[in-house]
């Protein structure tokens, strides 16, 4: 395999994991917007203090 292909193959991953991602948390909050999702995916890849402070005056209150 090529370096090109491991790259493509590596990037074809990557989306495949945030796919399943979003369909897990769509799955567990139906009602989550799309920004809500973002956060969400934020908060699993670097952790709550760091997505809160990115997505801080980005949510709805609740």
């Amino acid at each position: 395999m090529s370096v090109g292909e491991r790259a493509e193959l590596t990037q074809q991953l990557c989306l495949d994991v945030e796919q399943l991602a979003r369909a897990g948390i769509v799955a567990r909050y139906p009602a989550y917007s799309e920004i809500e999702i973002c956060h969400e995916l934020a908060r699993r890849r670097y952790g709550a203090a760091l997505a809160d402070a990115a997505y801080a005056g980005l949510l709805p209150r609740g």
